[in-house]
C-alpha cells in the first residue's frame, strides 16, 4: 500500500512537471530551474521512488526538457 502511494505521488508530480513544461505561459529559465522548486520536487521523487523507477523518471524528465 505504501508503494502504491509513492508511485501515485510520483505520477502526480511527473504530470505536474509535464503540464508546467508544456504550458505556453511557463517560461523555462535554466537558472530559475536550477535554484527553483522543480529541482527539489525531482529530489523528493528520486528519494521516494525505487531505483528502477528513478531511471524511467529521469529519462522522461530529460525528454521533456529537451523538447521544451
Amino acid at each position: 500500500m505504501v508503494r502504491i502511494k509513492q508511485l501515485s505521488w510520483g505520477g502526480y508530480l511527473l504530470f505536474l512537471m509535464h503540464w508546467l513544461l508544456l504550458s505556453p505561459t511557463f517560461s523555462l529559465d535554466i537558472t530559475s530551474v536550477m535554484n527553483g522548486p522543480i529541482v527539489s520536487i525531482v529530489n523528493l521523487v528520486l528519494k521516494e521512488i525505487p531505483f528502477s523507477r528513478n531511471l524511467s523518471l529521469v529519462h522522461l524528465l530529460v525528454v521533456h526538457l529537451s523538447e521544451a
